[in-house]
C-alpha cells in the first residue's frame, strides 16, 4: 500500500548545532518537493519473494548495467541473508540487498526509489525535527536496540505527520538519489 506525500517546502538537512549529524548533512536548508507516492511500510520478504519467484534476477531490463554487473560477479540470486531463519521471514522487511537489488525491485514493481530528499520528507516530516517524534533522542520510539538493551521488539507509535508510514526502526533505507537535494 501506498501514501500520498503532498507537494510542499520542508527543512532538508541538519542544524549546524546537531553533534550526531554527519558534516555532509549540513546546513540545514529549505527544499521544495513534488507531490509523490510512496511505500507506507518497508517492502517484506513477502512481496520481494514475488519479484524472485517471476525471474526478477535472471531480468536485465530491471537492473541498472552497474548493478547486473554486480549481480553476475556476486552470483545474487536472492537477498543475502535469508539463508538465516532470523532474516527471511514473511513479514519482515526485507534485509540484506544492495541499492542494486533495491532498484530492480522498484522498477519490477513499477515504481521507482524515492529521492533523498522525498525520503527525507516522508520520514522526518516538514518542520525540521531531528527525529519523527522531535529533536531529543529517546530509542523507545523506533525499533532501536543499543549495547544496553536485551533485543526486545518495540512496537510504539509515533506522531511524525504522515500517520500511515513507518519510517524509523532498524532498516536503512535506499533513495534515487544521494545528497541531491
Amino acid at each position: 500500500m501506498m501514501v500520498w506525500v503532498p507537494a510542499g517546502e520542508f527543512t532538508m538537512g541538519s542544524a549546524d548545532s546537531d553533534t550526531q549529524a554527519g558534516s555532509d548533512e549540513k546546513p540545514q536548508h529549505r527544499v521544495n518537493v513534488d507531490g509523490f507516492w510512496i511505500d507506507r511500510t518497508e517492502v517484506t520478504n513477502e512481496q520481494y519473494r514475488k519479484f524472485v519467484d517471476v525471474g526478477g534476477y535472471n531480468q536485465k531490463q530491471y537492473w541498472t548495467e552497474a548493478g547486473w554487473t554486480w549481480k553476475g560477479q556476486n552470483n545474487a540470486t536472492q537477498p543475502g541473508c535469508w539463508g538465516d531463519g532470523n532474516f527471511n521471514q514473511g513479514q519482515q522487511p526485507v534485509v540484506c540487498v544492495s541499492w542494486y537489488e533495491a532498484y530492480a525491485y522498484a522498477r519490477w514493481a513499477g515504481g521507482r526509489l524515492p529521492s533523498e530528499a522525498e525520503w527525507e520528507k516522508a520520514a522526518r516530516g516538514t518542520d525540521g525535527r531531528i527525529y519523527p517524534w522531535g529533536n531529543t533522542w529517546d530509542g523507545t520510539w523506533a525499533d532501536f536496540c543499543d549495547k544496553n538493551c536485551q533485543y526486545e521488539w518495540k512496537d510504539v507509535g509515533v506522531d511524525d505527520g504522515y500517520a500511515t508510514t513507518a519510517p524509523v526502526g532498524e532498516l536503512c533505507e535506499w533513495g534515487e538519489s544521494l545528497r541531491s537535494a
